[in-house]
């Protein structure tokens, strides 16, 4: 039996504009996140959507909720979608961090499958974190087209384990742009991906990580 997921990273928040790691720190959509919401919402309207998941921060779950409104669905809060647990990284400006913590950021840019946040998640616990969290959303809903609404590590890791490169080269898996959506078929523990991170809802001036210029700079991004 097929499943349907559609696995969407959350609108525009505090710590993506003002490049701030959160993690687990609970900051809400900015005004340009707003306006991401509608749009994907309006996107996500041509797709047939049975139930819908979020994780169970703010920027998050005001994502998944302006869409579930609109479509008249309700939404399920599952924690198990949070973002990393950044431990001491939280609330703190990316710029400070290589300096700080210059081992763990090191990993973090270059080697991201072995990444352990001080005092706070490592990358392979969150691979088991949302990876069983998802199996378990799609045992719930065998047949189902189900939204999930989770953020851009987690979205990161899912797809390494899932697209056959291994979480290994977890490096090689791009960052989404915020309310890009992925489409997943799952058949008998089959994943297929359909397509990946599609953002083309968004007009080019609200785009987030297409602005910021991260990637020409050779920089890497939050996964808030």
């Amino acid at each position: 039996m097929k499943t349907t997921i559609y696995l969407i990273r959350h609108a525009e928040a505090y710590g993506n504009k003002h490049r701030v790691f959160h993690g687990i720190s609970d900051s809400s959509l900015t005004e340009n996140g707003m306006e991401q919401v509608k749009r994907a919402a309006n996107a996500l309207m041509q797709y047939e959507i049975d139930t819908i998941y979020s994780s169970d921060l703010k920027r998050a779950y005001m994502t998944a909720a302006y869409y579930a409104n609109k479509a008249g669905l309700g939404v399920n809060i599952h924690k198990g979608l949070r973002e990393i647990n950044g431990g001491e990284w939280e609330d703190l400006p990316w710029s400070v961090l290589p300096k700080r913590f210059p081992n763990e950021y090191y990993t973090w840019e270059n080697e991201p499958h072995l990444h352990k946040m001080p005092k706070g998640e490592s990358m392979s616990e969150l691979k088991n974190r949302i990876t069983s969290t998802l199996m378990q959303i799609v045992s719930e809903n065998p047949g189902s087209h189900i939204a999930v609404f989770t953020h851009g590590t987690a979205i990161r890791v899912l797809l390494a384990e899932i697209s056959g490169l291994g979480f290994i080269n977890l490096k090689k898996i791009d960052w989404h742009e915020n309310t890009a959506i992925t489409k997943i078929i799952v058949d008998n523990d089959r994943f297929v991906i359909e397509f990946e991170g599609d953002y083309s809802h968004l007009d080019p001036s609200q785009a987030t990580i297409l602005n910021q210029g991260w990637n020409e700079k050779g920089g890497n991004y939050e996964p808030v």
